[in-house]
């Protein structure tokens, strides 16, 4: 699956501000924990992939799905020989 424009995404109410993606690196003090709004300025692609491999299955399964996955900030995109389809999605 391609993804196109991941930057220019909307959220609902305080969800830039509130929402907070936490990671751990193992060792102590090593929780580090960005907001969704930073997240989208630096990496916006990022948020995508997030939310779509949370939602998949942890396991073999899980991991071969989100390999077909490719998020891209903008509307260009290297893949033109696969002939994407163009779902419009409504804001």
């Amino acid at each position: 699956m391609i993804v196109i424009n991941a930057r220019q995404i909307k959220v609902t109410g305080r969800k830039l501000k509130q929402k907070i993606y936490r990671r751990y690196s193992g060792y102590p003090g090593g929780l580090r924990e960005v907001k969704l709004e930073v997240l989208l300025a630096k990496k916006p692609t990022t948020v995508i992939h997030l939310a779509v491999e949370r939602m998949l299955p942890i396991g073999p399964l899980g991991r071969d799905l989100i390999k077909k996955l490719r998020v891209y900030a903008d509307d260009k995109h290297e893949l033109t020989g696969v002939k994407p389809h163009v779902l419009e999605v409504e804001s």
